[in-house]
């Protein structure tokens, strides 16, 4: 029997089945991400939640002296809010991505369409990447159509309070940090230099948390353990763990969290602990949902989806107890051209020590890409350079993508090349 359409029935069914998933946004379909990088999921957030964090007026604990008082205030109450948007989208697919002969359920009774359920999946991870793009940048200010205006991000709302004088040199939660630039040679150990005085400028409650997570670009992260390498001779290296961070052994508290997502350029490094960057989903809102309409004014052989969810973030504590940042620039990675345009840009991290090629030719950023499209990435490194792996992973120099029918980047690291051939970032691969 041909596949037929399914039907509107069955594409309302599939999509309540997949709802919960809406709900959680990129804390379902990226769970792995926020685990490594420490963010505490809050669910339940009925657009504004309230939360109070205690600022102590110092330590005035003291010997008792006899006949003498000591009257300590406690401190005050600062509210840290966390304010969720109601981000949407509308998705266009073919009718033909949903004809399927139904397939009996495992366990009996009612049939599925596991080739439609993929199909509707797919919108929704691309749904979640959309609200990922934000998690750092995003400022619900810029307005309804900018891609980064969909919740206010966590970078946005450190400015805001550096911009108040909340987060200050003054308070000790900001702490000036040399430049982090990638060693230029074997022998090149600022970064290393630079990172490990930044982190003897830090309170010292935070020195003493149990565990202390560093954000930085992943340029930025691999610089500091590469300049950590070349200190002890390619003797002592950082130690890649299985979910992607690192851990040095001079600092056996501190793990360091390369994250693509904070942006295109800069080397502002952020140091905190597990839970203090917040994500929320209103998992209990009705506006939650996906809609599905078959047939669109401008075409019957296609569908329409609109989904919509309502999320935020928060850092709820920039003590400096639990907080620092360093004075080095994050600037936001956008995509070359229209972002409507299904574009693919490809970039190397340092033209100095290696190019790349799409198809044998130099990236064309502006181009719009069909979905489907093979592209060969070639990422080749100059005899000052060594490739070190692609953003999304990827250890092999040449590598093969389709694209996806949206807007996607790729950039290639390299790093000086080094005597040794084995170091920091090669323990990543």
């Amino acid at each position: 029997m041909n596949p037929q359409f399914i039907g509107q029935a069955a594409l309302e069914q599939i999509a309540i089945k997949i709802e919960p998933q809406i709900v959680m946004g990129p804390a379902y379909s990226r769970a792995g991400y926020f685990e490594r990088m420490g963010f505490k999921v809050i669910s339940g957030v009925q657009f504004k939640d309230i939360a109070y964090v205690l600022n102590r007026k110092g330590e005035t604990t003291v010997r008792k002296v006899v006949g003498k008082g000591v009257n300590s205030t406690i401190g005050y109450l600062e509210e840290r809010p966390m304010v969720c948007k109601l981000t949407w989208n509308h998705y266009t697919d073919d009718k033909r991505s949903y004809q399927e002969n139904p397939v009996i359920a495992p366990e009996g009774g009612n049939y599925t369409y596991p080739a439609s359920e993929l199909a509707m999946k797919a919108i929704l991870a691309n749904y979640g990447e959309d609200l990922l793009n934000a998690l750092w940048h995003g400022d619900d200010t810029l307005g309804d159509t900018d891609p980064l205006g969909l919740f206010t991000g966590f970078f946005t709302y450190l400015q805001r309070d550096m911009a108040k004088g909340r987060i200050s040199t003054a308070y000790g939660n900001l702490v000036n940090c040399s430049a982090i630039n990638a060693p230029s040679t074997p022998t090149d150990i600022n970064a290393w230099k630079a990172f490990k005085a930044w982190v003897a400028g830090w309170n010292g409650k935070l020195k003493n948390q149990e565990k202390v997570l560093v954000y930085g670009r992943e340029e930025t992260i691999l610089a500091i353990c590469d300049a950590y390498a070349n200190s002890k001779n390619q003797y002592a290296e950082a130690e890649a763990l299985p979910n992607g961070n690192f851990k040095i052994k001079y600092f056996p508290n501190i793990e360091l969290c390369p994250d693509s997502m904070m942006g295109g350029s800069g080397d502002l490094l952020i140091a905190t602990i597990p839970d203090n960057f917040q994500y929320g989903v209103d998992t209990e809102n009705e506006d939650t949902m996906i809609g599905v309409r078959v047939g669109t004014d401008q075409d019957m052989g296609q569908i329409q989806f609109q989904v919509q969810s309502v999320q935020g973030t928060r850092v709820l504590n920039v003590n400096a107890s639990v907080f620092c940042m360093s004075n080095g620039s994050l600037t936001h990675r956008s995509l070359s051209g229209d972002y409507t345009k299904d574009t693919f840009v490809v970039l190397s991290s340092n033209t100095d020590l290696g190019t790349v090629t799409v198809n044998g030719a130099a990236p064309d950023n502006t181009k719009d890409y069909p979905a489907g499209t093979s592209l060969t990435l070639v990422a080749s490194a100059t005899g000052a350079g060594e490739f070190v792996k692609w953003s999304n992973g990827a250890t092999a120099n040449t590598i093969t993508v389709v694209t996806k029918g949206q807007p996607e980047a790729l950039t290639a690291i390299f790093k000086a090349a080094s005597s040794s051939s084995s170091s920091a970032s090669s323990s990543s691969n």
